[in-house]
């Protein structure tokens, strides 16, 4: 039975790739999904159910970088979401200062010894998990913010330094994708699936991605676990935008759909019209 294609990564945990036969849904839409497209040199890319590089199969083992670009209470030891949390020290401490102590987390959580430690474990591949906000701001939404884009560039450069691959991973977008804390949401609502002008500020963010011609990414994983309060047309809908804006830029990289109820449910999901589409859970 053909098997699961992708990389399981757990938040902090290092998880050897799991092959897992594929549903007959997963399996259909993978095979609908081929396309005669050339596939390009030293880039990752999908053929069937696999992962290639130069027309080999490779195999991501990896880790996520869980709650650095997007805090997550069960990790830090503290109540809210992302955004609560840093309120609520700015309360206590005074913004000034509580702005000083997340840019020297941002800077020191993860460093170039770290991405160095990984690889030594055998592993070939990290999942970094980022909200919005670190590279929007919403009181001046149409400005990107550099400092994020610096943040996320020093990490793939300690990747590219040192040979492991990167999945871009959007844990929290405007709006929030889920009505849970790890998308950042304060509102208990998933206004995402609600608001066409969060579906396009989403859409905006990933065309604006500078990593189009390099080959240490492996791709973008446009959401991560989207909920169940969209129907399929709804899901659908922004899947297409955000390829289509993602492809305006960046011909050459792997696309990661998650389905909905968090990841798990691919039934609402259309064939999709690309050929370098994979499925994360």
């Amino acid at each position: 039975e053909p098997l699961f294609a992708l990389t399981l990564y757990a938040e902090g945990e290092n998880i050897e790739r799991l092959c897992l036969p594929l549903s007959d849904i997963l399996e259909e839409k993978l095979r609908s999904a081929e396309r005669s497209k050339p596939m390009k040199p030293s880039f990752i890319q999908t053929r069937g159910t696999e992962f290639v590089l130069d027309g080999q199969p490779i195999r991501l083992r990896g880790y996520t970088l869980g709650t650095w670009m997007n805090l997550e209470h069960f990790m830090v030891g503290l109540p809210g979401t992302h955004t609560m949390i840093r309120r609520a020290f700015a309360d206590v401490y005074g913004k000034e200062r509580a702005d000083s102590l997340f840019e020297h987390f941002l800077d020191c959580m993860v460093r170039e010894d770290d991405i160095a430690f990984l690889k030594s474990l055998g592993t070939n591949a990290v999942r970094i998990p980022f909200g919005y906000r670190l590279f929007i701001d919403d009181r001046n939404p149409s400005c990107y913010l550099e400092s994020g884009f610096a943040t996320l560039e020093r990490v793939i450069g300690y990747c590219r330094k040192h040979q492991l691959y990167a999945i871009l991973d959007l844990h929290a977008a405007p709006g929030s994708q889920n009505n849970d804390w790890h998308s950042d949401n304060m509102t208990g609502q998933s206004l995402l699936w609600q608001y066409d002008y969060f579906q396009q500020q989403t859409c905006d963010l990933w065309r604006a991605s500078r990593y189009a011609d390099d080959p240490w990414v492996v791709g973008y994983d446009v959401l991560n676990e989207p909920g169940y309060d969209m129907d399929a047309d709804t899901l659908n809908g922004f899947y297409r935008r955000a390829i289509s804006s993602i492809r305006q830029v960046d011909p050459n990289h792997i696309i990661f759909l998650e389905g909905s109820d968090f990841g798990r449910c691919f039934d609402l999901l259309e064939d999709p019209d690309d050929p370098q589409i994979a499925y994360a859970f």
